[in-house]
């Protein structure tokens, strides 16, 4: 059974005029990770220290494993709370070698340690002399060291390189399940965050947009926000008439119980668009702005004839470059999301 780990209640924080933690409440089960996503300055970090004590919040209630450690009454010093922490440099002591790094607090258990985060052999190297993914491995040790009930990192990896960040984070998330260690996990990147987390939590200035499991908040995007930013979908004005929603380059028969009229924005990731070469100018709909090769992919920008600007992701075995015109295509799936006002409606398409 689940056993309840991280509760924040309506935790808020303001700095002067600045709201960095909005309201937020959130719950993370015993060894589960939580992915915190959003763009830089949006709080992620800002939360992290309120968990660890670094910072108090203005109001709200934060509980550990069932017990306080903050409300408007009480506050658990940060020594006593059994948090560990990694920041993106490591924090490592550079006058200590790797053992005595992770051995720094207490001396047991340093040698299984060292086998579990595959440093062993690196054991009198000192931090400079390792590379920037074997640094955060010998800062997850020291931590994991203190055996703590929770584990935050702020964006460990973004000092890394592609690859290194690609294998390191595979890495930790192996090491922290196998030692059942309830983590949350900030980054910017969303890619990094769906690997990463169990759960994901969207942020934007200071306030939680969604959470949810990676495919959830990818297929399910609660907010504008969320499917732009997490999704990395195409928001394309359309208006909904006689149950056939109209875009610039689609038109889409839904099955709707009762007649809903009014201008939507349909969600269309970039996968569910194709194009092609338009010769035929009456095929035109768009034109190429941008192309970026992204392995057996390329990337491309289009802007529409109503200039209206779409991303498509597709194969090719031959690019099409920039400045040709095309006709572009859009595939619905069974179902489609779209934003009234701001408000998510789903709809099913009639296949």
């Amino acid at each position: 059974m689940d056993t309840l780990q991280i509760d924040l209640k309506n935790i808020s924080k303001h700095f002067g005029n600045v709201h960095a933690v909005n309201d937020i409440s959130l719950k993370v089960q015993k060894g589960s990770i939580l992915s915190i996503v959003g763009p830089s300055g949006c709080g992620k970090t800002t939360l992290l220290r309120l968990i660890a004590g670094f910072e108090s919040p203005d109001r709200g209630e934060l509980q550990i494993g069932g017990s306080p450690i903050w409300s408007k009454d009480y506050s658990m010093p940060v020594q006593e709370r059994n948090i560990g922490m990694i920041f993106q440099d490591g924090a490592l002591f550079p006058h200590l070698n790797v053992k005595q790094n992770i051995g720094f607090a207490v001396s047991e258990n340093v040698d299984s340690l060292l086998n579990l985060v595959g440093l062993v052999g690196k054991e009198t190297s000192m931090p400079h002399e390792l590379s920037g993914g074997e640094q955060q491995r010998v800062a997850l040790a020291r931590s994991l060291a203190a055996n703590p009930s929770t584990l935050l990192l702020d964006e460990p990896f973004s000092n890394l390189d592609i690859q290194i960040r690609r294998d390191i984070r595979t890495e930790v998330r192996s090491i922290l399940k196998s030692y059942n260690v309830t983590a949350i996990f900030v980054t910017h990147d969303q890619q990094e965050a769906s690997e990463m987390g169990d759960q994901i939590a969207i942020m934007k200035d200071g306030a939680l947009e969604q959470i949810g499991n990676p495919e959830e908040v990818y297929g399910n995007p609660q907010t504008e926000f969320t499917a732009k930013f997490f999704s990395q979908a195409n928001l394309v004005d359309g208006i909904l008439q006689k149950k056939t929603l109209k875009t610039f380059i689609s038109e889409t028969d839904l099955s709707i119980d009762k007649d809903m009229n009014g201008n939507m924005k349909l969600v269309i990731h970039p996968n569910q668009l194709s194009i092609e070469s338009a010769s035929d100018s009456n095929k035109m709909n768009g034109t190429v702005r941008k192309q970026i090769f992204q392995g057996n992919e390329y990337f491309y920008t289009i802007e529409l004839e109503n200039k209206e600007i779409v991303n498509v992701l597709q194969s090719n075995r031959q690019p099409i470059e920039p400045n040709t015109p095309v006709k572009i295509t859009y595939t619905p799936d069974k179902s489609v999301i779209c934003f009234q006002e701001g408000a998510q409606k789903q709809f099913k398409v009639n296949q």
